[in-house]
């Protein structure tokens, strides 16, 4: 009679994970539909799309080296129309969000019920749509780093996802880095402890050699610096006994070098 009792529920939770999969599925589907069928009401993505590995130059750390290496190989390999370029990147951004995130939210969330709703506030939240598809590879990586933790992956596996997250974006590595050590301080055999460092430390090193061999100093520091010298012209302008005329942000590297000489990063 247990038995009966423990296979109905096995069967009625195995029912629940197929609706959930395809309810899944189905709000992919037509996300995706919506991207293609209402192109010009998408915002066109950053200028990152355009990235084309192997024609361009190498992307320095300030670009985000896993984002564009991603898109990179991606028109390399498709070449894609500049009309449908958008779209097609969009697309990739979406799937490689929504499924991490909803493997993780299964193995974290448990019960059915539970993963239902986040699928439905994953897809009315509209988060699958963000203007940046770099916020989307950002998710995805991370998804997969904590997925990949939690379920106990082999440990060169689990560090390329944590330093393609933390190589998405320039302001990510150092939680890369606080992930990657809580993660080592998990792992309970000195062999796993060893395969980690080396994958990440050799994979990190693959990875930003050639952003410094292509840009030296500035490999690091040129967006972020560009960032800082339009806000501190900014400042700067406010606080003018004559500031007549309208605020110029392309003056700020020339206000920021008058005042912090020599600066590059």
């Amino acid at each position: 009679m247990a038995n009966l009792i423990l296979q109905k529920k096995l069967y009625n939770l195995n029912k629940f994970e197929i609706f959930n999969f395809c309810l899944l599925f189905a709000l992919t589907f037509i996300s995706i539909l919506l991207l293609w069928v209402y192109p010009s009401r998408i915002l066109f993505d950053q200028n990152f799309i355009r990235f084309v590995f192997w024609k361009d130059l190498y992307p320095n750390l300030d670009a985000g080296i896993t984002s564009n290496l991603l898109v990179g190989f991606y028109n390399l390999l498709v070449q894609p129309s500049t009309e449908t370029l958008n779209p097609q990147i969009k697309t990739i951004a979406l799937l490689m969000f929504v499924f991490p995130g909803y493997f993780l939210a299964k193995k974290v969330l448990q019960r059915p019920l539970a993963v239902t709703l986040f699928i439905l506030f994953l897809f009315f939240s509209r988060l699958p749509f963000l203007w940046l598809s770099s916020e989307l590879f950002v998710s995805s990586f991370f998804c997969l780093s904590v997925l990949g933790i939690l379920s106990k992956w082999r440990p060169c596996l689990c560090s390329l996802f944590l330093i393609l997250f933390g190589l998405c974006k320039p302001d990510l590595i150092l939680p890369a880095v606080f992930m990657f050590y809580f993660y080592i301080v998990s792992l309970t055999r000195t062999k796993d402890k060893f395969e980690a460092c080396l994958t990440f430390l050799g994979l990190l090193l693959i990875f930003t050699t050639p952003s410094f061999l292509t840009y030296g100093k500035t490999a690091y520091g040129g967006r972020g610096l560009i960032a800082f010298s339009q806000h501190y012209y900014d400042l700067f302008f406010r606080h003018q006994f004559s500031n007549s005329g309208s605020l110029n942000w392309d003056k700020g590297e020339e206000v920021v070098q008058s005042v912090f000489h020599g600066a590059q990063s």
